[in-house]
C-alpha cells in the first residue's frame, strides 16, 4: 500500500489549520470553548483577553474551519 500524498490543496488547507493553530491566543480560546457553545464575553473572561481581540481571534479560527 502506497502512502497518498494530499493535494496541493490539500496540503494548503492543513498549512492554513497549522498556523492558526500556532498562536497561543487562539489555543487558549480553543480550550475554553472546549466543544461548547459559548458566548465571547464567557470566552473573554476565561483567558483574559478583551472581547475585540477574542472576536477577531474567533473569526481566524473560523475562517480555517477551526470552529
Amino acid at each position: 500500500m502506497k502512502n497518498k500524498i494530499p493535494n496541493e490543496l490539500e496540503v494548503m488547507q492543513i498549512s492554513l489549520i497549522m498556523k492558526v493553530l500556532s498562536d497561543a491566543s487562539r489555543l487558549k480560546i480553543l480550550f475554553a470553548i472546549n466543544g461548547k457553545p459559548k458566548s465571547v464575553s464567557e470566552i473573554q473572561e476565561m483567558v483574559g483577553m478583551s472581547q475585540s481581540a477574542v472576536s477577531h481571534q474567533l473569526a481566524l479560527l473560523k475562517k480555517a474551519n477551526v470552529v
